[in-house]
C-alpha cells in the first residue's frame, strides 16, 4: 500500500526499493530469519525483504513469499554462493570440498568480487552485481545505486571465463568512473 514499511537489511536492496518506489519508509531490520518474519506476523512491517536461498534453505518458503525479480533487485556480489575455508594442510577436507566444487560459480563469483574490489566497494555500498557463464563466456551485469535510489549507474560485458579478473576488475573501474560524476559519498563509496 502506499506509504508501506518495509524492513530490509540491506543497503543496496533500500536502494532498490527507493528506486521503484519514493513513497515507501524503509526500515532497518536485524535478527534471524524467524525473527524477522514474526515481525510481520506482528504488524510491525507490511513486508520483508529476504534472501530467497536462505529461506528455502530453511524450508520456510511459502505462498505469502514473492520472489522479486532480477530486473529491479540484482543480487549481492556473491549472493547465494557458500564459501568453505580450510587449513592449508587438512589435505582430507581439500579433497573432500574439491570433488563438490562448483567451477561456474566460483568463476562467476571470481569476476564480481574483482568487480567490487576495483570499485572499492564495501558491505554498505549499494552494488549489486550478477555474473553468468555460459559454455566458456562468461557475462558480468553490475548496478550501483545512491543511498537514496535516486541514481542508478549501470555497466555489463562479455569475456572469456579465463579473463574473469580482467572482465570483473575492468567494469568495476568503469562503475567508478561513472560514479565519479557525483559526490562519492551517496554511492557510500571513498576515495580510500
Amino acid at each position: 500500500p502506499p506509504q508501506a514499511s518495509i524492513g530490509t537489511g540491506s543497503f543496496r536492496r533500500r536502494a532498490q526499493l527507493l528506486r521503484i518506489r519514493q513513497d515507501i519508509k524503509v526500515s532497518d531490520i536485524r535478527g534471524n530469519v524467524d525473527t524477522r518474519i514474526k515481525k510481520v506476523n506482528d504488524s510491525k512491517y507490511d513486508a520483508i525483504i529476504l534472501a530467497e536461498a536462505g529461506v528455502r534453505r530453511l524450508n520456510l518458503f511459502n505462498d505469502k513469499f514473492k520472489v522479486l525479480d532480477f530486473e529491479h533487485f540484482i543480487p549481492a556480489v556473491g549472493q547465494g554462493a557458500l564459501g568453505i575455508e580450510t587449513r592449508k594442510d587438512d589435505s582430507t577436507t581439500i579433497s573432500t570440498l574439491k570433488i563438490i566444487e562448483d567451477p561456474k560459480t566460483r568463476d562467476e563469483v571470481i569476476a564480481e568480487r574483482y568487480l567490487a574490489h576495483s570499485l572499492g566497494a564495501g558491505c554498505q555500498t549499494p552494488l549489486g552485481a550478477m555474473a553468468l557463464t555460459k559454455l566458456n563466456e562468461l557475462h558480468l551485469k553490475a548496478r550501483l545505486y545512491s543511498v537514496n535510489g535516486e541514481i542508478c549507474l549501470e555497466v555489463e560485458g562479455s569475456g572469456s571465463i579465463k579473463t574473469r579478473e580482467y572482465l570483473g576488475q575492468k567494469l568495476g573501474l568503469q562503475l567508478l568512473r561513472k560514479a565519479e560524476e557525483y559526490p562519492l559519498s551517496l554511492f557510500n563509496l571513498s576515495r580510500e
